[in-house]
């Protein structure tokens, strides 16, 4: 048999850990906060009042869209009337 040397051994394992160690660390938060801010996302919104949360959300959302619908269609009405100024001037 050979003799092993376990001094040696474990000198390379722990030297391999010194390394190994915070590079694991490292990438375990970055693979693992998307995960983790979906978790927290998901429990804030299961949480009582989470929904009325979401739910003025999106009555926000959905007023807002309104507004800008508002202000694309007399938009669309100015664009309309400068059209036919335009065309009355050419006559």
């Amino acid at each position: 048999m050979i003799p092993v040397d376990w001094t040696a051994i474990l000198a390379v394992v722990f030297g391999g850990l010194i390394v190994l160690v915070p590079v694991a660390g490292i990438t375990a938060r970055f693979a693992l906060r998307p995960i983790i801010q979906s978790l927290r996302e998901l429990r804030t919104i299961s949480a009582p009042g989470g929904t009325e949360s979401l739910e003025r959300r999106m009555d926000a959302l959905e007023a807002q869209i309104t507004v800008l619908d508002n202000s694309v269609e007399r938009l669309v009405q100015a664009q309309d009337f400068d059209r036919q100024l335009g065309r009355g001037q050419d006559s």
